[in-house]
């Protein structure tokens, strides 16, 4: 499920989620990707997966299925899941770099439909959408730098933040430490925390053209691959 400003393809021509189902389906997995509102509340964007997940059911004769979520999309997922009596149908929730724990006001104050502060997060989205114990929730986090961030840069194999955002970049890293250039590192996980990727907010889903280099450190196909993987061999 895509994040905040996702669609489906831009102009027509790269994917949100660039070559990710025809990747799965090489492999034998049943995928799909949903889409909703760009830019609109969590609650609004569940009510419009909603159906969509109906007839992914439906279609595939499955009773349950397994969502992973980039960004905002981790947010829709929860809301399903408690607000929208979805947790007799979703078997699991993958989170990727969604700002759980919100986001620093500086960007925050940018987006006028779904708040994203840290004070919201907190203190009304979380306590309004626990986690519902029939379902198993997972998160990767993630952490990309500044060309000028030496130290960062040996830890995550130079994993360089892309040109368009350096600058919100540079004021989360001054708000609340490490980031993807969207989303805090620390706001990221939820539930069973299963690492951190190497990848700035749009390497994490191959934006921007990004294509796979299998000497990168990370390679989006390859990651989401293995989720499938890891949540087929664990029973789901």
């Amino acid at each position: 499920m895509h994040g905040y400003a996702g669609v489906d393809s831009y102009f027509g021509v790269v994917d949100y989620f660039w070559d990710v189902v025809p990747t799965l389906e090489r492999a034998g997995f049943v995928a799909f990707t949903p889409v909703s509102t760009a830019i609109a509340t969590s609650q609004r964007r569940a009510g419009e997966l909603a159906p969509q997940l109906e007839a992914i059911l439906e279609e595939s004769g499955a009773e349950r299925v397994n969502l992973i979520a980039h960004s905002q999309g981790g947010l829709d997922g929860r809301v399903l899941v408690s607000a929208m009596g979805w947790h007799d149908r979703v078997a699991s929730l993958t989170t990727v770099a969604t700002p759980h724990r919100g986001i620093g006001l500086t960007l925050a104050d940018f987006v006028s439909v779904q708040d994203f502060s840290v004070e919201y997060m907190e203190d009304e989205f979380n306590p309004e959408h626990p986690d519902h114990p029939d379902v198993a929730y997972f998160s990767w986090s993630a952490r990309a730098c500044r060309l000028s961030q030496t130290r960062c840069r040996d830890e995550t194999n130079n994993a360089v933040v892309d040109a368009l955002l350096i600058a919100s970049h540079l004021a989360l890293t001054n708000q609340m430490g490490d980031n993807d250039g969207i989303v805090p590192t620390d706001s990221m996980p939820w539930g069973d925390h299963l690492g951190q990727l190497h990848a700035d907010h749009f390497g994490e889903v191959g934006h921007l053209f990004k294509r796979d280099n299998p000497n990168a450190p990370f390679v989006h196909r390859a990651f989401y691959l293995s989720e499938a993987r890891r949540l087929k061999a664990a029973g789901f």
